[in-house]
C-alpha cells in the first residue's frame, strides 16, 4: 500500500476493527512527520496488543529525536505497561533519547526521576553520568540506588569520588556502592573497600552479603595491600567466604604479577572454587592449582572435563604434565555415569597415546592402557550417542585389535538398527582399521545396514585418500 496521508492515517487508527488499525500502521511508508509520530505514539495506548506492537516498531523505525520527544512523556504515565514500553523504546532509540530524558530528572515525582535514571543507565552513554550524578543526593532512597547502579554500568570513573563519599554517608546503599566501585575498576577505591572489609570481617556477626561484595570489589580494584590482607585471611584458616577470597586474591595477583603462596589453606579454597561452576572463577582456580601435585587435585581437574571447550584446552595442557593422570582418570571412570564421562574418555585416549610414546614409562603405560580398555568398554550400554562416539575413538586408540573384537560382539545383536548406529559412529573414526571392519557389513542381511555400510566405506575412503 502506498503512503497514507495524515488525515487518512488518523481516521484508520480510530476504526473499531483492531486489524484495520494495525494495518494502518504497518502499511505506512511515508516520512516520519510530526503528525505520524504523534499518531503512532497515541497508538501505544491502544487496547489491542498487535496495534501497540505495530506502533512500537513504526516509531523505532522512524528513529528520530522527535520520536523520543513524543514518547518520553509516557514514562510518567500511571499505566506501568505503557511506561515500560516507552522506556524500552527510548533505550532502543539510544543516545537521541538522552536530551528529552534529562528534563525528567527534575520531576517532582520520585518514581519518574528513578525511571528516567534507569533508562539513562540502560542507554549506556558514559557522558550522561554527569547529568545523573547530582541525584546521588536525592531525598528518595530508590532514586539514589538507581543512580548508583547506573553509575556502575556506565563505566565513567568520574563517579568514583562521589560514590566513595556516598559510601560513608548512606549506610543503606553500601552494598550497591561497593558493587559499582568494583565495576568501575579504579584503584582509588581500594583503600576504603579494604578498610570496610577489615572492619566487617572482625565482627562477631558480620554481614555476609556485604563481605561478599567487598571482597569481589577488591578483586577488581585492590592493590598489593589488599592482596596481602586477603591472603592472610585465607592463611589463618577462617573458612567463610573462602572461594571468593581466593578468587579475589588471584585477580589481584594477576594484575600485580604476584605469585600466590602455596599452602594447605589456599589449596583448599581453590578446590572449593572449582565447585562454583563460574567460568572465570574456575579458570583462575585451575591455573592456580597447577602447582599442587596431589592426586585429589588431578581428580578434581579431571571432573571438569567436558564442561567447557575453552576450559578443556587449559585442562589438557596442565593434566598431560602431571603424574599418574591416566591411572587417576581410569579410576574416575570406574565410578562415573556414562553420560558425564565423555570428556574424561577423550582425555584417556589422548593420554594413552602420549604415555606409550614415553620410553621411560612404557611398561607402566601399557599396564594402564590395559586397565583402561575394559573400564571404558563397560560404559557402552548406558552411554548416549555422543559418548559412544568418544568410546569408539578411545577404544581404537587404546587397543585397535581389542576394539574390533569388542565392536564385533556389539554388532552381533540381531537388531539392525544397532548395527547401523555403530557403523555411523565409525564413520567419524580416524583409525585405519575401521575401514576393514565396516566392509564386513556390505553383505549384511539387512538392506538399510548395507546402504549405511556402503556410504560409510565411501566416506572413509575419501577421507583416507585426502589425508594420503
Amino acid at each position: 500500500m502506498n503512503s497514507l496521508a495524515g488525515a487518512e492515517l488518523a481516521q484508520r487508527l480510530t476504526d473499531s476493527d483492531p486489524d484495520i488499525r494495525r494495518c494502518a500502521i504497518a502499511d505506512y511508508e511515508g516520512p516520519g512527520t510530526l503528525d505520524a509520530i504523534q499518531a503512532f505514539s497515541r497508538a501505544l495506548r491502544d487496547g489491542d496488543k498487535g496495534v501497540r506492537d505495530a506502533a512500537f516498531r513504526a516509531l523505532r523505525s522512524i528513529g528520530t529525536e522527535e520520536v523520543a520527544q513524543a514518547v518520553v512523556a509516557l514514562i510518567a504515565d500511571q499505566n506501568i505497561g505503557l511506561r515500560n514500553m516507552a522506556g524500552e523504546l527510548l533505550v532502543k532509540l539510544g543516545t537521541i533519547s538522552l536530551r528529552p530524558l534529562y528534563a525528567y530528572l527534575q520531576s517532582h515525582d520520585q518514581d519518574v526521576r528513578k525511571f528516567a535514571v534507569d533508562v539513562i543507565g540502560l542507554i549506556g552513554n558514559r557522558e550522561s553520568l554527569l547529568r545523573i550524578l547530582p541525584l546521588v543526593n536525592d531525598p528518595d532512597e530508590n532514586v539514589v540506588l538507581a543512580v548508583i547502579e547506573a553509575a556502575g554500568h556506565l563505566g565513567n570513573i568520574q563517579a568514583v569520588e562521589p560514590l566513595l563519599l556516598a559510601y560513608t554517608r548512606k549506610e543503606y546503599a553500601r552494598i550497591p556502592i561497593a558493587e559499582a566501585l568494583g565495576r568501575l575498576r579504579d584503584q582509588r577505591a581500594s583503600h576504603l573497600l579494604l578498610s570496610e572489609f577489615k572492619n566487617e570481617w572482625q565482627k562477631s556477626e558480620p554481614d555476609q552479603l556485604l563481605l561478599f561484595v567487598l571482597i569481589e570489589a577488591l578483586g577488581s580494584v585492590g592493590d598489593i595491600e589488599a592482596y596481602e590482607a586477603l591472603v592472610k585471611e585465607i592463611e589463618v584458616g577462617k573458612g567463610k567466604l573462602g572461594t571468593v577470597l581466593a578468587y579475589a586474591a588471584i585477580q589481584i595477583a594477576t594484575r600485580w604479577n604476584e605469585t600466590l603462596p602455596e599452602s594447605a589453606a589456599m589449596r583448599e579454597c581453590l578446590l572449593h572454587a572449582l565447585d562454583e561452576k563460574n567460568f572465570s572463577i574456575t579458570m583462575s582456580a585451575v591455573k592456580a592449582l597447577a602447582v599442587y601435585d596431589d592426586d585429589d587435585v588431578t581428580m578434581a581437574m579431571l571432573r571438569l572435563l567436558g564442561w567447557s571447550e575453552v576450559l578443556d584446552i587449559l585442562l589438557h595442557a596442565i593434566l598431560k604434565q602431571r603424574e599418574r593422570t591416566l591411572s587417576i582418570a581410569t579410576s574416575l571412570l570406574e565410578t562415573m555415569e556414562s553420560d558425564k564421562a565423555r570428556g574424561v574418555i577423550f582425555f584417556v585416549s589422548l593420554a594413552a597415546a602420549h604415555n606409550t610414546e614415553d620410553d621411560g614409562s612404557a611398561r607402566e603405560a601399557a599396564e594402564e592402557v590395559e586397565r583402561a580398555f575394559p573400564v571404558i568398554a563397560r560404559l557402552w550400554d548406558q552411554a548416549s550417542e555422543d559418548t559412544r562416539s568418544a568410546i569408539v575413538e578411545a577404544l581404537f586408540r587404546l587397543n585397535g585389535v581389542e576394539a574390533i573384537s569388542f565392536l564385533t560382539r556389539v554388532t552381533e545383536d540381531p537388531d539392525p538398527w544397532l548395527r547401523m548406529r555403530v557403523i555411523e559412529l565409525l564413520a567419524q573414526s580416524s583409525d585405519g582399521r575401521v575401514l576393514e571392519f565396516v566392509e564386513r557389513f556390505l553383505e549384511d542381511e539387512d538392506e538399510m545396514v548395507r546402504e549405511t555400510a556402503s556410504a560409510t566405506v565411501m566416506a572413509l575412503q575419501n577421507r583416507m585418500g585426502s589425508v594420503a
